[in-house]
């Protein structure tokens, strides 16, 4: 059985909520034979369930944790180490299930067998490194990134703001970096409310800040049932004139996050 193949199916399961033979054989262009080799030995390891009779079988990932955090591996973690873990820590682990706070930073020390105190320690001295990026309302101004870039001139932006970085070095993705991709890229609508609840407070309160007299939602590139952009506008029901925004491209759509 290849690795390869076995990898990039579990990528795909982390990435769809649920999947079909045929979906996989057009996503990978791999032989039918081979991911029914692959389905097979992940449902005998309890990774994946399956679901309906062919020819209408899916398979989607088990909700079954395959590991579980022992209190004694975490018992040198504070009271409020944890509450700061639960507000900025998650990871979608390999089954698609989703961990928060220390389970889910144990889970990620212990996949890359790394000791959780150590790991802990740095964690939270970068984060307290990264504070000096966000400004009173807890945002991060990006203008200072395109002032370092050739055409800037021909930008045309007052001002650009971030609410997270989407990731942090060494330890990867940021909570809001996770549910925005996995939201994306699975067109999972839990995780789409998950994160707009969270995040929707601070977009409206910054909203009211700029005194901004209208709004627009940038529009997708590829197609998909669930565009993300429009899930936002909907969640968000701004009181206010949307623009509309036409983005122009050639024949064959690229993805924004290829673009450099």
């Amino acid at each position: 059985m290849s690795n390869t193949v076995r990898e990039n199916i579990e990528r795909l399961f982390q990435e769809n909520s649920e999947l079909t033979v045929r979906e996989i054989v057009d996503k990978l262009q791999v032989s039918k034979q081979m991911v029914h080799l692959v389905l097979n030995k992940l449902l005998e390891e309890e990774k994946l369930e399956k679901l309906g009779k062919a020819p209408k079988t899916i398979y989607r990932l088990s909700k079954k944790k395959s590991f579980q955090v022992s209190e004694k591996e975490i018992e040198f973690v504070s009271p409020e180490e944890k509450s700061f873990l639960k507000d900025n820590f998650i990871v979608i682990d390999t089954q698609g299930n989703e961990r928060i706070g220390i389970d889910a930073f144990a889970y990620w020390c212990l996949q890359r067998k790394m000791p959780i105190q150590k790991m802990l320690k740095d964690y939270l001295n970068l984060k307290e490194e990264h504070r000096k990026y966000y400004d009173r309302s807890g945002n991060i101004d990006g203008m200072q990134k395109l002032n370092n870039i050739k055409e800037f001139d021909n930008i045309w932006l007052d001002g650009l703001f971030y609410l997270d970085f989407y990731a942090i070095e060494r330890f990867g993705k940021t909570k809001l970096g996770t549910q925005l991709h996995f939201a994306k890229q699975g067109q999972n609508k839990m995780l789409m409310n998950e994160m707009m609840s969270e995040v929707s407070f601070r977009i409206k309160d910054f909203i009211c800040d700029q005194k901004a007299d209208a709004v627009g939602f940038v529009p997708p590139t590829i197609r998909r049932e669930v565009q993300l952009m429009k899930f936002i506008e909907n969640f968000l029901q701004i009181p206010l004139p949307v623009l509309e925004i036409d983005k122009i491209g050639g024949i064959i759509p690229i993805p924004q996050k290829s673009l450099s």
